[in-house]
C-alpha cells in the first residue's frame, strides 16, 4: 500500500473517525483503525463493536492495500506530523512508514483480516430532518437518558415517527424528556420507532451542523441506524426491546398550573442549587400560594430564598425536587414562558410550553420534611 495526500486532510478526518474507538475494546482488532487505499480514495474505519464511523477522502493511490493501524497511536502520530505532503507506504515487514517534510515514523500494523465488515442496513426505513433540528432534539433530551439501568432500553432514547411527527423521548426512571417536531411533507412517511444508545446519539449529533436548511437522511432497520454525510457514514447498533409507553406516564390533568418566566425561574433554581449541592439531599422546595411562587433550599452551608410573582390556576401546593433535574430541564428550554403542571406533592410535575406542544418534561418529586 502506498498513497500521498496533504497531512492536514487526513488529520481532520482521522480526528472524527477516532471518536468510534473504545477505551476498552471488546475485541483486540477494535483497538485499531482500518486503513484501505483503493481507486482514488483512502478509507478509514473505526468501531467499538456497536458504533462505527467510516470515512473516505480523495488521495493519490500509488499502490492499493489494506492495513490495521493501532488506532490512538496512529491518530497521535498524524496529529504531530508537520503540514505538507504526506507519503504513506507499507514496508516489507507489514508496517506503515509515514514521511512528511523531513519527518519519518514507522508504525507496526496488522493485515486486518479479522476486522468486522461494515454494518449493512437491510431494507431501511428512511426519514429526513434538518441538521439543526436533530442536534437540538438530542441536546434537549439526552440528559434524561439513564446512564445505567437494568431496563436496557432506558439507556437509549426513543426515536419515533408517528402521525407525521418526529418524536425523541428519554426516560431515566426519575424524569422524562420529550421533543416533538412536525415532519416536512414527504420526509417521514408511515410509522417507525427505534431505541438508540445515548453515546451513539450524541456522537451523531456532534457530526451535524447548526444549519436549519441542510437536511440529513436517517436510515433504520431492525438492527441499525445509519447516517450518511458527505464522505462520512455512521452506523449505530440499536437497543433491542420495547420502549416504555411514555404516553401513560404523562399525567392527563392537573390541579395546579403555574405560568413562569423561564429566565427568572432558572435564576431561582441556579441560586438554590448553590446551597442544595452542598447538602446531602440536593433538594429545592417550591411553594405556590396567592399568586406567588417561593423557591427555597437549605443545607449545612446556608439557605436560599427566592420569591416571584406568577400567574396561577387551581390549588396551592408545596413540593420538592432534585435541583439537578430541574436545572437541566430549564437549560434545555428556550421559550420565554412555560406552564408548570402539578397535582400533589407526591405526583410528577409536567413542564409544557405556554403555547404549542413541541416539548414535555416530567420530573418526579422528592418526599421532604417541611
Amino acid at each position: 500500500m502506498k498513497f500521498t495526500t496533504a497531512t492536514e486532510n487526513i488529520r481532520n478526518v482521522l480526528s472524527i473517525v477516532a471518536r468510534a474507538l473504545s477505551v476498552r475494546p471488546a475485541l483486540p482488532v477494535l483497538d485499531g483503525i482500518l486503513i484501505e487505499a483503493r481507486g482514488e480514495n483512502l478509507q478509514l474505519t473505526a468501531s467499538d463493536g456497536t458504533f462505527t464511523i467510516h470515512a473516505q477522502i480523495p488521495v493519490n493511490v500509488i499502490e492499493p492495500g489494506r492495513l490495521l493501524a493501532p488506532g490512538r497511536f496512529f491518530m497521535e502520530t498524524i496529529r504531530k506530523l508537520p503540514d505538507g505532503e504526506l507519503v504513506a507506504a507499507e514496508n516489507k515487514t507489514g508496517g506503515l512508514t509515514l514521511s512528511c517534510s523531513g519527518a519519518r515514523i514507522t508504525i507496526g500494523c496488522q493485515l486486518g483480516e479479522d476486522y468486522p465488515d461494515l454494518p449493512y442496513v437491510l431494507d431501511p426505513y428512511t426519514f429526513t430532518v434538518s441538521h439543526k433540528a436533530f442536534r437540538d432534539m438530542v441536546s434537549e433530551t439526552s440528559f434524561c437518558v439513564a446512564d445505567e439501568d437494568p431496563r436496557v432500553v432506558l439507556t437509549g432514547a426513543l426515536l419515533e415517527v408517528k402521525n407525521n411527527m418526529f418524536n425523541m423521548v428519554a426516560i431515566d426512571g426519575f424524569r422524562l424528556g420529550m421533543r416533538r417536531r412536525p415532519c416536512e411533507v414527504g420526509c417521514c412517511e408511515g410509522e417507525k420507532s427505534v431505541v438508540v444508545p445515548k453515546k451513539s446519539l450524541i456522537e451523531i449529533a456532534r457530526l451535524l451542523s447548526d444549519d436549519e436548511e441542510q437536511n440529513v437522511n436517517i436510515e433504520v432497520d431492525k438492527n441499525y441506524i445509519a447516517v450518511n454525510l458527505e464522505n462520512l457514514s455512521v452506523y449505530a447498533r440499536l437497543i433491542d426491546g420495547e420502549f416504555i409507553n411514555y404516553q401513560r406516564i404523562i399525567p392527563a390533568g392537573w390541579k395546579t398550573r403555574v405560568k413562569v418566566n423561564c429566565d427568572q425561574f432558572a435564576g431561582c433554581i441556579e441560586r438554590a442549587s448553590l446551597i442544595a449541592r452542598e447538602g446531602k439531599n440536593n433538594l429545592i422546595r417550591i411553594e405556590v400560594s396567592g399568586g406567588k411562587m417561593i423557591v427555597t433550599s437549605n443545607s449545612e452551608i446556608g439557605d436560599s430564598y427566592d420569591e416571584m410573582e406568577v400567574e396561577t390556576d387551581g390549588e396551592d401546593i408545596r413540593i420538592a425536587f432534585n435541583v439537578r433535574y430541574m436545572s437541566e430541564a430549564f437549560r434545555a428550554i428556550r421559550d420565554e414562558y412555560v406552564y408548570l403542571l402539578m397535582s400533589s406533592s407526591v405526583s410528577p410535575m409536567t413542564i409544557v410550553p405556554f403555547g404549542g406542544d413541541e416539548f414535555t418534561y416530567l420530573i418526579l418529586p422528592v418526599r421532604a420534611a417541611a
